[in-house]
């Protein structure tokens, strides 16, 4: 009788079965195969001995870890954090609270005046109302604006997250995660032969492919491909229902691992089926976790080669990887982003595995091992290439499932405002989750309406703006002017980094976006069941995308 492992999952290692025939799959796939070690084709090392992997704990205080300069090895996102930029950067929480500070006096007096006249029946109906409305849209924009701002303060003194590279042979065991999902073939093929390309000893990582669409075909190419390098394996689930995506394939995948010869690694780590891993990637990576014994997740930027000239639409968010990211991490908030990270399997544990309720299962995941009191690290370095969407339905759909996701992770930790869920987390996370949760739960909706309504507000004769003498007048518009100039003079600042035309365009993104986040929003939180989240996130911004390229020429 099979265990449940044998019968749900049915992993199959290539080195130990025979390449499925033309008929369909071999009989035995069902199980996990076994054969004695002998007949098994080993990788050889200097000496002709063959190669086994060896999950021995490693001992923290006999690895090598060294620091890097810029000028030893040529990084492409470290080559332009030059001393000027670094120090210009620690100051932008100036540039940032200043127009939150004239925010809030212009609402005040504007709160004031509205008051006033609503009481003195000199304004009331529909202008007093859509009045009303732009001023708490102002108010929710300056408390996100402010929750942030406190976040960016940590780089006033924070020092740079060196680059570390560790040495040797002596380094802890891996198991390298690559979970896929009915992407092409050639993209994943590319990811796996650099991933097993990658500097590290051969005996201390594997590399598992998860793969959720069962595609023969790849079963196939990486069986074949692993008769010669016994530290690949193919897997694929049994899956009932949503299954949790991609976090319940990386807990599927982490689960198997511990099936495997050897055991359970002490460390995890995830690639993207089109993200090709840097040689140096997982040295890079992991000498962090050397070095803090507390530090539970470490993740790298993303970068990507197929964008197209001038990134019209933002899809390399670079103002995060250059960054929002770098800013974060120096108030001790290091996001697992996705790809290219590694995490302590401990860590792992200790929130029960990747979490299948949220659609960011990463950075959820990273937040809830915060709660428990580990660490984690953002590193500012080019260790990844991947792939953005290629078509503005498909970037559409991957921008609104982040955006829905990042929603159900603030409703999921109750607003960041119960301790019972929050536990050990650091004051600077509860702002950040506590900013991004009043960015995905409101300022795209009011964005939306307010641009339904601008007609309204013209038709009704309302003012953008009102005041009872010419003192108040002129003061209000100067604190209105002095708002736009020091949040154009903050984007400036914030360009400094990430580039001016990427620190303009982030504005820009969220008008364009606002209505499909809305969209999907609404039929998440209020038309959907919990097991269809994902498909109504999906179908509802998807379904925009295509109808908005079908209208407007040239968004194909």
């Amino acid at each position: 009788m099979h265990s449940p492992v044998e019968d749900d999952y049915r992993l199959r290692q290539a080195a130990k079965a025979p390449l499925p025939t033309s008929h369909g799959r071999n009989k035995s796939t069902s199980s996990i195969l076994s054969t004695s070690k002998a007949s098994l084709p080993f990788l050889l090392d200097s000496l002709g001995n063959p190669i086994t992997f060896d999950n021995t704990i490693t001992d923290p205080d006999c690895m090598v870890v060294t620091e890097i300069g810029n000028d030893e090895e040529y990084d492409q996102i470290q080559s332009n954090f030059g001393p000027v930029r670094r120090f210009l950067t620690r100051f932008v929480f100036l540039t940032a609270i200043i127009p939150c500070i004239l925010l809030l006096w212009a609402s005040k007096i504007q709160g004031e005046i509205l008051l006033a006249l609503g009481q003195e029946g000199s304004l009331g109906g529909v202008k007093l109302y859509l009045a009303w409305f732009a001023f708490a849209i102002e108010g929710l924009w300056s408390a996100d604006a402010i929750a942030a701002s406190l976040v960016k303060a940590a780089s006033l003194f924070a020092r740079y997250r060196p680059r570390l590279r560790l040495l040797g042979d002596n380094v802890p065991c891996v198991d390298i995660i690559i979970p896929v999902c009915n992407e092409k073939l050639d993209i994943i093929q590319d990811t796996v032969r650099a991933t097993l390309n990658i500097d590290y000893p051969a005996h201390r990582f594997r590399v598992i492919v998860s793969d959720d669409g069962r595609n023969q075909k790849l079963e196939a190419w990486v069986l074949q491909l692993a008769a010669d390098t016994p530290n690949l394996y193919y897997t694929a689930r049994v899956k009932y229902g949503p299954a949790g995506y991609k976090a319940g394939n990386l807990n599927h995948a982490i689960t198997v691992s511990d099936t495997l010869p050897g055991g359970r690694a002490e460390l995890v780590a995830g690639l993207d089926a089109d993200m090709i891993p840097e040689k140096r990637w997982l040295r890079a990576c992991v000498a962090h976790l050397i070095r803090d014994p507390k530090m539970g997740v470490v993740c790298p930027a993303q970068l990507f080669y197929n964008v197209p000239d001038n990134d019209p639409l933002n899809q390399q968010s670079s103002i995060n990887w250059l960054c929002m990211d770098i800013i974060r991490d120096h108030a001790g908030l290091g996001w697992n982003l996705g790809s290219g990270w590694v995490v302590r399997r401990e860590a792992v544990d200790d929130i029960g595995g990747f979490p299948t309720d949220c659609l960011v299962e990463d950075i959820y995941s990273s937040m809830l091992q915060m709660a428990e009191g580990w660490r984690s690290a953002y590193l500012a370095e080019s260790l990844q290439y991947g792939l953005v969407p290629e078509t503005y339905a498909a970037h559409v759909k991957q921008f609104a499932r982040w955006y829905i996701g990042g929603a159900q992770m603030f409703v999921n930790f109750k607003g960041y405002l119960s301790s019972k869920l929050t536990k050990r987390m650091t004051l600077a996370a509860k702002l950040v989750g506590f900013s991004s949760g009043i960015n995905v739960h409101a300022k795209a909706q009011l964005a939306t309406v307010f641009m339904l309504l601008t007609p309204f507000v013209f038709l009704t004769g309302t003012h953008l703006m009102y005041w009872r003498d010419e003192a108040e007048m002129k003061l209000l518009l100067r604190l209105y002017c002095a708002i736009v100039l020091t949040r154009y003079l903050h984007d400036c600042h914030i360009g400094v980094m990430a580039g001016y035309r990427v620190a303009v365009m982030e504005t820009g993104m969220m008008r364009y976006m606002s209505h499909y986040y809305t969209v999907a929003w609404f039929k998440t939180f209020f038309l959907a069941s919990k097991s269809g989240t994902l498909h109504a996130v999906l179908l509802s911004a998807s379904g925009c995308a295509i109808f908005f390229s079908t209208v407007v020429p040239g968004f194909n």
